[in-house]
């Protein structure tokens, strides 16, 4: 016969681990609908039956998800300021030091700022670059979730979707966040316009690497179906974006020259969906041309 205390133990881990298998799928169902307690509450099916068995820990659930977005929040601002602040923490000593001191450090410092502007995103893309590019997919916002299309949906003020955040180590296979710069939902990364941005750029790297390979038709004068333009790296990465690297690669190959020389491309032979799609590349190939 067991003893009281080895019985009571054995309640209190009981009921701890239950407490915490509840919590966990509390967690994913506020995931699933970015949230919105009000929705989850009223759903008629599977989900509001399980919100109901775990909603008696939803207050401190919901203030873990807050303390764990702030502390992201926190970390992407270190992040973000560190150069900055040991900059201005040498400032002080600076006028202290021998010439030669003073020579390595404005070496070291001029290195880092080449390095800084030799960025795939900050050589390509300046402010107003960025602005368009949050327009045309979001309006310019960071909230925004689209659903259609499948998987983890498009996401934020760049709408990424699930293939560039798995590339960029953001997501699994699966769609499953991997908690990466404090991510480990859609509404963590909804929530935080600065990871988003710091995302953005990486993102503009990797298609830069994706697309490299036809970065020689840079210049290429386009005898578009609006208006004449030219090729330029920062198209074709936002073209890459909006309708995949791949679309925009068929759409060079299959570019064909008139009688003045330039490019254009053949919508004649192309009906529905499919011509549709290269008029879109065309269309972001031309915004994102100056």
């Amino acid at each position: 016969m067991k003893n009281f205390m080895v019985e009571i133990m054995e309640d209190v881990m009981s009921n701890r681990a239950e407490k915490e298998e509840r919590k966990k799928k509390l967690h994913d169902l506020l995931d699933k609908y970015r949230d919105d307690v009000r929705a989850l509450d009223g759903d008629p099916g599977l989900d509001g039956i399980d919100f109901m068995f775990a909603k008696p820990y939803l207050d401190e659930v919901l203030a873990e998800r807050r303390e764990k977005r702030e502390r992201s929040a926190m970390q992407v601002k270190r992040g973000r300021n560190e150069f900055e602040e040991d900059m201005y923490e040498d400032y002080g000593a600076y006028r202290f030091r021998s010439d030669e001191d003073r020579r390595r450090q404005a070496s070291v410092e001029r290195t880092v700022r080449k390095e800084r502007k030799e960025s795939v995103a900050d050589k390509y893309f300046e402010n107003k670059h960025w602005n368009l590019l949050g327009q045309l997919e979001s309006g310019g916002k960071y909230d925004k979730y689209n659903l259609e299309g499948g998987g983890i949906g498009a996401l934020g003020k760049y709408q990424m979707r699930k293939g560039i955040l798995t590339d960029l180590g953001y997501v699994n296979s699966k769609g499953e966040w991997l908690g990466k710069d404090g991510i480990y939902s859609s509404s963590d990364f909804l929530g935080l316009p600065e990871v988003q941005e710091k995302i953005a750029r990486k993102m503009v790297d990797t298609y830069y690497k994706q697309m490299k390979s036809y970065m020689n038709n840079v210049g290429t004068e386009i005898a578009g179906k609006v208006s004449d333009f030219k090729i330029t790296e920062r198209g074709m990465i936002a073209a890459a974006h909006r309708i995949g690297q791949k679309n925009v690669k068929e759409y060079i190959n299959l570019l064909e020259k008139n009688k003045e020389g330039k490019y254009y491309f053949p919508y004649s032979n192309f009906k529905g969906s499919e011509k549709a799609k290269y008029e879109a590349i065309e269309t972001r190939l031309r915004l994102f041309s100056e």
